[in-house]
């Protein structure tokens, strides 16, 4: 498999980071965030051209699914400041909910190294708790955007994969299992390329334009009706 076109889609958004990083620092958080979300999206992108190259259909899936999940954040946090503020925050909240279910739990104390007290219960109670809020909710930013056709047909197909319910598929099992396993590669592909160049166009949108990506330049990209 020759993943050319993914990457001269990645060398596209590479060449633009360093004008992105430059343009967003002179704005706000969540401008520097959206430029962050379209680095890791094209390093996942770059993983899933030597993935496709080295054959390898199951990881392939499961990196692509995850680009497609940071089109639905992206483009869902667009849409209100509200949403941008979750979506910055997302990881301070994300951080504090697994420590103090942690600390719920008894997995972990917290020590003073001077005295040697237990102050599990007093940190629990801290304000760095206070506002952790659930993580987001991947179908529920799908619907709220407007994309659930790609929750539904995609993301959801893309899931089997990455959960292992796919696995004889993946992994060249079976009747036909050979075949599937090597077409799903360029199709695969395909997909990364598009969903990369989606949040490249969403990030220059916002960071450079100001202005929120309309569904019909999606489309475009896509070629899918949303």
């Amino acid at each position: 498999m020759n993943p050319d076109k993914l990457r001269q889609q990645i060398t596209v958004v590479a060449d633009d980071l360093p004008a992105l990083d430059a343009e967003a620092a002179s704005g706000d958080d969540f401008a520097r965030h959206l430029v962050a979300r379209l680095r890791v999206a094209a390093d996942n992108a770059a993983g899933c051209a030597m993935l496709a190259e080295a054959g390898l259909s199951a990881p392939l899936a499961t990196v692509t699914r995850s680009i497609l999940e940071g089109l639905f954040v992206t483009y869902w946090a667009l849409l209100s400041d509200e949403n941008a503020r979750t979506v910055v925050e997302s990881f301070r909240n994300e951080g504090a909910r697994l420590l103090r279910n942690l600390l719920q739990k008894r997995r972990g104390i917290v020590i003073s190294k001077t005295t040697g007290e237990n102050f599990t219960d007093e940190f629990r109670a801290s304000l760095l708790f206070a506002d952790a809020k659930r993580p987001l909710v991947v179908f529920k930013l799908a619907e709220e955007a407007s994309l659930e056709k790609l929750y539904d047909i995609f993301y959801t197909f893309l899931s089997m994969f990455a959960h292992g319910t796919a696995t004889e598929i993946l992994a060249g099992v079976g009747a036909g299992g050979k075949v599937q396993h090597e077409k799903m590669i360029p199709v695969l592909v395909e997909a990364a390329r598009s969903l990369l160049k989606s949040i490249h166009v969403i990030v220059v949108n916002k960071v450079r334009f100001g202005r929120r990506t309309a569904r019909d330049e999606l489309e475009s990209i896509l070629k899918i009706p949303l």
